[in-house]
């Protein structure tokens, strides 16, 4: 599924184009790609709710993003910018004893962390299902563009 060559490219820019345009699409290829591996992992199963944790998840418009192109709500914990080091502590956290075990050191630390929750669009939908369609054709093109 990971390819190291593989490279971006705006598609569709016209001389009209804005930089919010440019940096809407930069937010929405990552949010695809994310799709995608969900679509991978978990094909045909429909999230319920996912967390969205990172220095990324600060902001609301990139949590709404994501939020629309998974279909599914977000739950942000407050402390999400650190919950990326914090999941790799874990495992120093259950070998030292600090922690029973990984579903212990969830419900301990992870769980109980209020945030904000994003709620998907419905009216966005329908677009955004039409320009992943899009994102998904555009690999296999680019690989070719980049084959002697």
């Amino acid at each position: 599924m990971q390819d190291p060559d593989a490279f971006g490219a705006f598609v569709g820019m016209r001389a009209d184009t804005t930089k919010a345009e440019l940096c809407a699409s930069v937010l929405e290829g990552v949010a695809f790609a994310l799709r995608q591996v969900k679509d991978y992992l978990l094909p045909d199963t429909p999230l319920t709710e996912a967390a969205l944790i990172g220095g990324g998840s600060q902001s609301g418009l990139w949590c709404q993003i994501i939020s629309d192109i998974l279909a599914s709500p977000l739950r942000v914990p407050q402390t999400a910018q650190y919950l990326p080091a914090l999941g790799a502590a874990a495992c120093a956290f259950v070998q030292l004893g600090w922690a029973e075990s990984y579903e212990d050191f969830k419900h301990r630390h992870l769980l109980p962390d209020s945030g904000t929750r994003c709620v998907p669009q419905a009216e966005l939908r329908e677009a955004y299902e039409a320009k992943f369609k899009r994102y998904l054709k555009l690999y296999p093109l680019m690989k070719q563009l980049q084959e002697p």
